[in-house]
């Protein structure tokens, strides 16, 4: 456990640069567009939280401390998505969407479903030991479910359009 501390204490530079990638990205296509400061106010913070969350030695903590692990799964899945589609404006959002009335996640009850039942497999002792001999399979499981929030928080972002 040292020896992984040891090599991973640092900044996640790869995550830091494409989270960079995204804010320069999100900028080139927001500049266009009439668009509200305070939601790109909140994309940004969710970019920054997700850097500090994801990309900084404070990650490597978490794995030393329970408490720490579960503030930064809170912030990570809990405040992040809400912050992320709250500052994507809704024209770019109906750009993207594809056929969300055949989507069988246009349910809000679905999505919860989904997102609940992919973080308790999370952590079944059994995945725990599998993603910790396979790193690999440990990163593209927490992508899914770093994912699977945003599934859910797109109802969020359809009801906060109206008020737009």
């Amino acid at each position: 456990m040292e020896s992984m501390l040891a090599l991973q204490s640092g900044w996640n530079t790869p995550l830091l640069v494409f989270i960079a990638c995204l804010g320069v990205l999100y900028f080139i296509l927001i500049k266009d567009h009439s668009f509200p400061r305070r939601h790109a106010l909140l994309f940004y913070l969710g970019l920054i939280l997700t850097s500090i969350v994801f990309g900084s030695p404070i990650y490597i903590l978490g794995h030393l401390s329970f408490s720490l692990h579960m503030l930064q799964m809170s912030i990570l899945y809990f405040v992040i998505p809400p912050m992320l589609l709250l500052g994507i404006p809704t024209l770019l959002i109906q750009k993207v969407q594809i056929s969300r009335t055949r989507s069988y996640f246009h349910s809000p009850t679905t999505a919860l479903v989904l997102f609940s039942g992919l973080f308790l497999i999370y952590h079944l002792p059994l995945t725990l030991t599998f993603f910790s001999i396979n790193p690999l399979f440990h990163e593209l499981f927490r992508i899914v479910l770093l994912l699977s929030p945003l599934i859910c928080g797109g109802h969020l972002q359809e009801l906060c359009s109206v008020k737009r």
